[in-house]
């Protein structure tokens, strides 16, 4: 019985480890964001340019001077009651001063869509940030499991358990 058990505990296991997910927005208008909201962090990644279309050639030009137009992505928990959600927004800035800078993209995700398929309990509530990996790849901690998220180019963010 022990065995049978123990065997079903695994094979349940097994299926989450690994997992990922495409998890959609909720875009905000263009107009603003409302800001009735209760942001707990925030971070922002290193700068992209874009005339670079690919992780190469990012690493070949981000210390260059030359291309002048770039964006960084900012992520932003809101705390909603006890549970967490990403704002993740696309900001551009249009010279090496970051002078003028602006959200052209700002997309929202619940946590509740963040962990449906990824965590057992289905929900972010003890939500913290380990590290960017790369301009638009960082890792979060939700009660000690490492999920990985990378923020795709058509808004939808890929939340993968590690």
């Amino acid at each position: 019985m022990r065995l049978i058990l123990l065997s079903l505990l695994i094979f349940s296991t097994a299926e989450l480890l690994g997992q990922s997910q495409t998890v959609e927005p909720y875009k905000f208008p263009k107009n603003g964001i409302d800001l009735d909201i209760d942001v707990d962090f925030l971070t922002t990644s290193e700068r992209f340019y874009k005339v670079a279309n690919s992780n190469d050639q990012y690493e070949t030009w981000k210390n260059d001077t030359e291309y002048a137009g770039s964006f960084r992505y900012r992520i932003s928990f809101v705390v909603s009651e006890i549970y967490y959600n990403l704002l993740v927004e696309k900001i551009e800035l249009p010279n090496e001063e970051g002078e003028a800078k602006k959200a052209i993209e700002r997309n929202f995700y619940t946590g509740f869509d963040l962990a449906e398929n990824v965590l057992e309990y289905g929900r972010l509530t003890n939500l913290s940030f380990k590290q960017w990996t790369d301009f638009r790849t960082f890792e979060l901690i939700e009660s000690d499991e490492l999920l990985e998220v990378e923020i795709l180019t058509n808004g939808q963010l890929k939340v993968t358990k590690k």
